[in-house]
Formats: structure tokens, sequence, C-alpha cells
């Protein structure tokens, strides 16, 4: 079994609504969240080191937020999209 079918496995057993990966490569933090999204995790955000990630509710009833200071593209991922 390899590692993406534990984690994948993991992610199903849990079921979180919301995901974020917090350690390693960031290529491999983009593909693990991915992964949480092909499996139903509706909301998914990579960061990288140094950025801060704010939560608090919305209007909508979604609750996702970067951070208290402007989020530039570079470094955030919104809608389960690394860039």
């Amino acid at each position: 079994m390899s590692h993406r079918d534990e984690l994948e496995e993991v992610l199903k057993l849990v079921k979180p609504q919301h995901f974020l990966p917090v350690h390693g490569e960031f290529a491999f933090l983009c593909a693990h969240a991915q992964l949480a999204s092909e499996v139903g995790c509706n909301f998914t955000s990579v960061i990288r080191n140094g950025q801060m990630l704010g939560v608090a509710d919305r209007r909508n009833g979604n609750t996702l937020s970067l951070g208290w200071r402007k989020p530039n593209r570079e470094a955030a991922d919104v809608d389960g999209k690394c860039v």
C-alpha cells in the first residue's frame, strides 16, 4: 500500500470539512490538499512557511479566511488549487 493510499484511507475515515496540510515540501502539501479535495473535503488550503491563516465565520456559512494581512496569489491556495 502506498503512502497516498494510506492518506486517502485516513481522510475517508475522518471526513474532515476543512483541511490544512502542515508538514513537508510545498509540492507534497499541494498534492495532499488535492487528495483531500478528491475525497470530499470542502475547504482546503496550503500556506507557505511564515504565512498566517486566520479562521473566522463568514455570512455564507463558510469558514476560511487567509490571514490578517492581504494574501498574495503566489503564497496561498484558496479553492483547492496550488499556485
